[in-house]
């Protein structure tokens, strides 16, 4: 049975609207009773933190690629890792993401988010994400 995290780090990515965010995920946590990881903790890793939580962007390629560089180290790291923003998006088709092993939750509503980490239990027992089998793309019948 997983244990209830104690510590967590949000890393933001892009526009000041994410960084806002970032800053609303982060007092919502603390009010769940969570501990924000201190200041001079590396934003890039996710060292010694139990739950990390990356909020993306897409708005250029270097955030996205970030974004998910961020999701590898932390599921390397140990951490309980969730992805939220824009690359969390089904629009955003960003199936390199998604396909990231050991994420525990891909969530692009920031609002469904916290209802999910606030319900009883739910920190203690975040579920791995699972992926969706890739779909094969049947070859197209050429006509001449």
């Amino acid at each position: 049975m997983a244990t209830r995290p104690t510590t967590f780090r949000v890393v933001s990515f892009g526009c000041k609207v994410n960084q806002a965010e970032g800053r609303v995920l982060a007092a919502r946590l603390r009010e769940l009773g969570l501990e924000e990881a201190g200041a001079e903790a590396d934003p890039s890793t996710a060292s010694g933190q139990r739950l990390v939580i990356i909020n993306t962007c897409t708005v250029t390629a270097e955030a996205a690629r970030q974004g998910r560089q961020c999701a590898r180290r932390a599921v390397r790291d140990g951490a309980e890792t969730i992805v939220t923003g824009c690359a969390a998006h089904p629009a955003a088709r960003d199936e390199a993401l998604r396909n990231i092993d050991g994420l525990h939750l891909v969530e692009a509503d920031k609002d469904r988010l916290l209802e999910t980490l606030s319900r009883d239990g739910a920190l203690g027992m975040l579920p791995r994400a699972t992926r969706k089998p890739r779909a094969t793309r049947k070859p197209r019948a050429t006509t001449r």
